[in-house]
């Protein structure tokens, strides 16, 4: 899918605090209708941000994350 405004500015804040957080910045960037996925391969991290305030932005043929997708967190030592 091709980023929207919208997609380009949680895209450009979601960098900015990993930035400031001294994280490393994603490998991978997906634009879905309502959200955007950051991936990245090494550690094998994702971070998934929904448009939770856009209800109805998206059209029926556009790709969306499997509901069945949950990332775990957990701490390493």
């Amino acid at each position: 899918m091709q980023p929207n405004t919208r997609h380009r500015a949680v895209e450009s804040r979601f960098r900015q605090l990993i930035t400031d957080a001294e994280l490393p910045q994603p490998d991978i960037v997906e634009y879905f209708c309502e959200s955007v996925l950051f991936r990245w391969e090494g550690p094998k991290v994702a971070v998934a941000v929904d448009f939770d305030d856009l209800p109805g932005t998206c059209s029926t043929d556009c790709a969306t994350l499997p509901e069945t997708w949950y990332p775990e967190s957990s701490e390493r030592g």
